[in-house]
């Protein structure tokens, strides 16, 4: 099994908080509008049997489980939603413990091997993808030239109400080795002392 890893994270109200980083995220539809309505003719959902398997496969710390609401695509009740290692499957259909044992077999399987896997053939008919990340082009990102000379940089200004900034910028650009070019450097007239202030009277 992977090592555990974990992310420190600051809350709003300044406490650090040490949140242990998950693998995979399933997460099944279990009080939606669809999933799980027998009385609407819906299969039940086997929720006991996702518990049971993570725990049972001690994935606790692997796989974070959620029991959520509507998840989506109602017309394919029961939903499962599967994200590893930042990839999605989503499964329809799942209906009965042995379809939840076999994500978690996938699951299981994936962890081993290190790396996401096709979905397996006994899980295949199952599976769909809800989202449209890999079947719409997408617009490339802009790549930086490293290379770029600084002399196409674009114009650059430091406001600043005293020189001790600029002073400290110029420190830190020097520790971490990089350059200091500044087009402008103006330092704005805010700490004077009052007494030292014209105050105009009508």
């Amino acid at each position: 099994m992977a090592n555990t890893s974990r992310q420190r994270v600051v809350r709003a109200d300044g406490r650090t908080i040490s949140v242990v980083q998950r693998r995979a995220h399933l997460s099944y539809c279990f009080t939606g509008c669809c999933c799980g309505k027998t009385e609407r003719g819906y299969a039940a959902v086997p929720a006991d049997t996702f518990t049971d398997e993570r725990r049972r496969r001690k994935l606790r710390s692997v796989a974070h489980l959620t029991k959520a609401g509507c998840l989506g695509p109602c017309a394919l009740a029961n939903v499962a939603s599967l994200v590893f290692d930042g990839r999605a499957v989503w499964f329809h259909s799942v209906n009965t413990p042995w379809h939840v044992r076999l994500i978690f077999d996938y699951i299981e399987t994936m962890v081993r091997a290190d790396r996401f896997l096709a979905v397996p053939v006994d899980l295949a008919e199952y599976a769909f993808n809800f989202y449209d990340w890999e079947s719409q082009p997408r617009t490339a990102p802009a790549r930086v030239d490293p290379g770029a000379s600084a002399d196409h940089d674009p114009p650059s200004a430091l406001l600043s109400h005293a020189d001790n900034v600029l002073l400290a910028l110029a420190q830190a650009a020097h520790t971490h080795g990089t350059h200091l070019a500044l087009d402008e450097v103006r330092f704005l007239d805010l700490v004077r002392p009052m007494a030292d202030r014209t105050t105009a009277h009508p």
